[in-house]
């Protein structure tokens, strides 16, 4: 993902909104729920999960 979309700000939790949706959409269009899951496990795989701006920890003051 981040090979793909550099600088456009994308960032994980972007990324899981759009599984989220997608999840829906199967569920919704009666795509059996294993189909459904391994669509999604593929998704997650091809994502390198690395900190992203919006998910870096702040550091402890002590």
């Amino acid at each position: 993902m981040y090979q793909v979309h550099p600088g456009r700000g994308i960032a994980r939790h972007h990324f899981d909104r759009v599984v989220g949706h997608l999840t829906q959409a199967l569920h919704a269009a009666g795509v059996q729920p294993a189909l459904t899951a391994e669509i999604v496990a593929r998704l997650l795989c091809r994502v390198r999960r690395r900190p992203h701006r919006d998910e870096h920890r702040r550091p402890s003051l002590g």
